[in-house]
């Protein structure tokens, strides 16, 4: 029985917190900057992580102008949101996510659960994966894609998941279960289609199953992507294999990794092409300018973005659908994203600014000049919240980015008011020249 105020952190796909079995909204952790250093604790608990390394990964190179205070800030929001203020633990110029019962996080019941699976052989072995691979929900920390402090850290979990996936499929082959050995082939072979191990087990998967003829068409596949994308021929073994499937004689089950070790490392794609593009948004960007970056989707707008950020400060938001009719969305948005960047700045702001920020921010209501409740009309509470946000921008320097304008309203507000950068992007409309 899970004890009361249990804790549950999920870093396979949507990153998700609960407490006893309940998610907790996002809303509630009083912006991303909350959340990200949840996920970073999360990937070392147990650890003291400095205040230095903290502020490195969460602001790069735009920390605010006390660091220290503004990660208190954020644990102090962190401890209410989680209801457990026992998990935060403070230590020697850091913190730390403590490792006790009350407290589970998905990935580390994953490796524990491969590791357990990969000392067992035959059908024991394979049930075993079966079990553990159902729970993968994702790829992990797919908000933090692209950003140093994850990279390490999602490349060990992806490569355990590639290696349980082949193992199984080749265990699987061994006991002649040749259905699941082709849906864990299928699987490692779609996520790595150059890796040569995934694609040479499905290939004999295939063919012990019957199905010589797309054994043959999965082959010729990878023959064609490694001299289009590496300028590479098969090896030696996947000739071999080749031949035998000419032959009609295929082993249907070939080496079996076990002990789950990789037999090459591999790593996240860099990024490459749209070089154009990049260097006209910086371009765009320096200058002061507005950019609309357009098209299809799935044409690699995110990711364009995403490197952009790499090369150039930003600030980056999104205009989400649902939220399209509810007043104040996207400059709320903006200005929790601002403030997660420096939550001390809004301190230093005249009352009146500092009262509008505290109206549209509840997690800020300590910033409130008038505690009556009585504010502005609307009209000169929006002129406020502009100045805040034009504030706020000014003193960071960066560009703003906003992902899926075409659901925003009024997004040029502070851009042409305070004569701040923005790159913006339209998920649905016609190709547009940034």
């Amino acid at each position: 029985m899970t004890a009361p105020g249990a804790v549950q952190v999920r870093l396979l796909g949507r990153f998700v917190v609960e407490r006893d079995g309940r998610e907790i909204p996002p809303a509630d952790f009083g912006g991303r900057k909350v959340r990200t250093l949840l996920r970073i604790l999360a990937t070392r608990r147990g650890e003291f992580i400095s205040h230095d390394a903290l502020t490195e990964m969460l602001w790069a190179d735009r920390p605010p102008s006390d660091p220290a205070a503004n990660l208190q800030v954020l644990v102090n929001r962190a401890r209410r949101a989680l209801g457990r203020s026992d998990l935060l633990v403070t230590g020697p110029g850091g913190y730390s996510l403590a490792k006790t019962d009350g407290c589970v996080v998905d990935t580390e019941l994953f490796l524990q659960s491969v590791a357990a699976a990969d000392a067992l052989d035959g059908g024991a072995a394979v049930a075993a994966y079966r079990d553990v691979l159902a729970d993968w929900r994702g790829e992990p920390l797919t908000e933090d894609a692209y950003t140093s402090w994850a990279g390490e850290y999602r490349d060990r979990l992806s490569r355990v998941h590639q290696q349980a996936l082949e193992r199984a499929a080749q265990l699987a082959l061994t006991v002649g279960q040749v259905s699941t050995a082709v849906d864990f082939a299928s699987t490692a072979a779609q996520l790595e289609p150059l890796r040569e191990v995934a694609v040479l087990t499905l290939i004999r998967a295939l063919s012990a199953a019957g199905d010589r003829v797309a054994a043959l068409e999965r082959y010729d596949l990878f023959r064609r992507a490694l001299a289009d994308d590496l300028g590479l021929d098969p090896s030696e073994d996947a000739a071999a294999v080749q031949s035998q499937l000419l032959q009609g004689n295929a082993s249907a089950a070939g080496p079996v990794n076990r002990t789950g070790r990789p037999s090459a490392e591999f790593g996240s794609l860099p990024f490459v092409g749209r070089a154009r593009e990049l260097v006209l948004l910086v371009s765009v960007l320096a200058r002061g300018g507005v950019a609309l970056v357009a098209g299809a989707s799935g044409t690699g707008k995110s990711r364009l973005l995403d490197r952009l950020a790499v090369l150039t400060p930003v600030l980056r938001v999104r205009a989400i659908l649902a939220e399209r009719d509810e007043p104040w969305s996207l400059l709320r948005s903006l200005l929790r994203e601002a403030l997660a960047g420096d939550a001390t700045a809004a301190t230093r702001w005249p009352g009146p600014i500092r009262s509008a920020v505290a109206w549209l921010l509840p997690e800020y209501e300590s910033l409130a000049a008038d505690q009556s409740g009585a504010g502005p009309d609307p009209e000169s509470r929006r002129s406020l919240l502009l100045e805040a946000a034009t504030r706020l921008l000014a003193a960071g320097g960066a560009g703003l980015v906003v992902d899926d304008v075409q659901w925003a309203r009024c997004e040029q507000s502070v851009a042409a008011r305070g004569g701040r950068t923005a790159a913006r992007r339209d998920g649905h409309g016609a190709d547009v020249p940034a």
